[in-house]
């Protein structure tokens, strides 16, 4: 039994932006609002069920696929980098292109929401409860317990392998 999102206000369309786990998850496309996607969604769809659902949806034209501008991916991918989030490129073009259309991000993917949150985009989870709070990560040495900056991996001072700590946490 699939799930269908709720109506919103009688004045505006609502959009959304599908992941593949909005699919998955037995999302319903429903006329009840505008249902969006990227290629690699489309290519993700590995499933004959959720395939044939994402295929009927564009037949009839209820799920459009469309890519982000490149400023909205350069975005996330900074936002990405200065609170330590990892998400994949397929991810972060969800991400853009639901900034773009100013949209609801539908999808279980919690480091997708986590970064969807940490951005203002709203987030609509199909099969899971969703994310509670908000994360921003540091990296650190676990050995001399330096703090480090963005991509690196290896502590400059002692040689250890860098790890992840939340740094800032936020309730929703």
């Amino acid at each position: 039994m699939g799930r269908i999102l709720p109506e919103s206000g009688k004045d505006s369309v609502k959009k959304y932006v599908l992941d593949t786990s909005a699919l998955v998850g037995g999302l319903v496309l429903t006329g009840r609002g505008e249902f969006f996607t990227i290629d690699e969604v489309l290519n993700e769809a590995k499933g004959l069920l959720t395939k044939s659902r994402l295929e009927a949806g564009l037949l009839s034209g209820t799920v459009k696929i469309l890519s982000p501008s490149e400023s909205s991916l350069e975005k996330v991918k900074e936002i990405c980098v200065r609170t330590c989030n990892v998400i994949s490129e397929t991810d972060a073009k969800l991400l853009a292109l639901a900034l773009d259309l100013e949209a609801t991000l539908v999808t279980d993917d919690y480091a997708l929401q986590n970064v969807a949150a940490i951005m203002g985009v709203s987030i609509r989870p199909i099969t899971t409860e969703g994310i509670k709070e908000v994360r921003e990560w540091e990296k650190f040495c676990p050995s001399c317990g330096r703090v480090y900056e963005r991509k690196s991996k290896v502590c400059e001072v002692c040689g250890h392998v860098l790890s992840k700590r939340v740094k800032k946490r936020r309730r929703l």
